[in-house]
């Protein structure tokens, strides 16, 4: 079995309403995760992905496995906790499209991870490895995980990606520099959002700078994500600033970075450079923000290569 990119992390359940909680009789059920958004993007534009992750026995288990099979990633690699639970998250919509997210994860059964629980030769498998900072995040046995994760793939040709994903209610920005140092020297593309998140775990809110700096630990592509403006990539020395071309009203933001990575990992995997590969991410991106949640408003190779002729990308 080959793949093209296999991914690790923590899937959750997702309870939306439009109304406060105090005010809601009735939740929307969904799914969502960093790293399971990115695969689910790639999928939809032809990529063939694998998840690697825990869930628990409860009923929801069933619910996830069916979705994920439904977006054709492969679950071989997914291990059920028989008594273990999954996580699940609120999100309430509040006055001028601000959002309020409440989440019950502790001890969940993506958490128990360990590096145990890894397959070598599933990683091997993939061409592209992709992993979070939300997936070190969640627990010390994942943060392990996640290190390990990423040394089996960067010795074994693998090429390794990874989203810094800070949020600063898992932990505080210290120790999220930390597990990020502990981890760059394995890593080939870096996904960092400026400038709120680049100035907590760098320093430095300039795309440029951010980009020179990822260049001195080795990381050889760095896409900086600047939110409704597009991206700022650096390859082989050059810095490029990639705007987005698609003008929308967003309805809903929620996981549009996630669509940007997976669209991009896709993109280099179809030959692809990186510049180019960002202007059809920040497409993807685009698209995904005329729906509501991380995963149904995906668009597919379809739907995007209609809107990039529009575009003249």
């Amino acid at each position: 079995m080959t793949l093209d990119i296999v991914s690790l992390g923590e899937c959750m359940i997702e309870l939306f309403s439009e109304k406060s909680m105090a005010e809601s009789r009735y939740f929307e059920k969904s799914f969502a995760g960093d790293t399971l958004n990115v695969i689910a993007a790639a999928s939809k534009l032809g990529s063939k992905v694998g998840y690697i992750t825990k869930i628990g026995g409860d009923p929801f288990g069933d619910y996830l496995l069916e979705n994920w099979k439904a977006l054709d990633i492969n679950t071989s690699n997914v291990i059920i906790e028989p008594y273990g639970f999954n996580g699940l998250y609120f999100i309430i919509l509040k006055p001028e499209d601000e959002r309020e997210f409440i989440y019950y994860r502790k001890d969940s059964a993506p958490s128990t991870i360990t590096p145990k629980d890894l397959r070598p030769e599933y990683i091997k498998s993939a061409k592209i490895f992709h992993t979070s900072g939300i997936s070190q995040a969640i627990s010390d046995s994942s943060k392990e995980t996640v290190k390990t994760a990423l040394e089996i793939a960067k010795d074994t040709g693998v090429k390794t990606s990874f989203d810094p994903n800070f949020r600063q209610k898992l932990w505080p920005a210290e120790k999220a520099k930390e597990a990020l140092k502990d981890v760059i020297e394995f890593i080939d593309i870096i996904f960092p959002s400026a400038p709120q998140e680049t100035e907590k775990l760098l320093g430095i809110s300039s795309p440029e700078d951010v980009i020179k700096k990822f260049w001195d630990f080795g990381v050889e592509i760095v896409c900086v994500k600047t939110g409704c403006k597009g991206a700022v990539i650096g390859y082989n020395g050059e810095i490029r600033k990639v705007s987005q071309k698609l003008k929308v009203e967003a309805k809903d933001t929620t996981g549009t970075g996630d669509a940007f990575c997976g669209a991009f990992l896709n993109s280099l995997l179809e030959e692809e450079n990186p510049f180019k590969a960002a202007e059809i991410a920040n497409t993807v991106a685009a698209l995904k923000t005329l729906g509501r949640g991380a995963i149904k408003p995906l668009p597919d190779k379809e739907t995007l290569e209609k809107t990039l002729k529009t575009l003249q990308v």
